[in-house]
């Protein structure tokens, strides 16, 4: 994503190391990885969310592959084989209303107000896109 190469040059231990592709605002909705790569997945580029999300989907089954976009409190699937208790961490207490079941409302108003809340109309259009694109 974008500010990530300027970042890497700010680092002795990955200065130099280049990106065969970075996603920006201005490219998103040109950008493309391979003819292989673009047949298996589509991806969107969520310039507007506060971590600069990308959501990564797998055509043949919509799986989708994303990290801070959504969050999905208490963490059971996670923690099924650890035999650690997934409702007792402290980010579960804290954000327990941010989970994917049912309408999602504290979900939804989190990414709405919060995490898209500075570009809201770029945040709608990347939403509007995933939806599309099945993510």
């Amino acid at each position: 994503m974008e500010g990530l190469p300027e970042k890497r040059e700010g680092d002795e231990m990955t200065k130099g190391v280049k990106f065969a592709h970075v996603f920006s605002a201005s490219n998103k909705k040109d950008m493309r990885i391979s003819p292989e790569f673009d047949d298996e997945f589509d991806y969107e580029y969520i310039h507007s969310h506060q971590n600069k999300e990308l959501g990564i989907s797998a055509q043949a089954d919509k799986t989708m592959i994303e990290a801070d976009f959504i969050f999905n409190f208490p963490a059971t699937e996670q923690y099924s084989k650890t035999g650690l208790n997934p409702t007792s961490g402290f980010f579960t207490k804290l954000f327990g209303a941010l989970n994917t079941k049912g309408e999602m409302i504290w979900q939804r108003r989190f990414l709405w107000y919060a995490a898209g809340g500075k570009d809201r109309a770029g945040f709608a259009e990347s939403a509007k896109r995933m939806n599309a694109l099945g993510l």
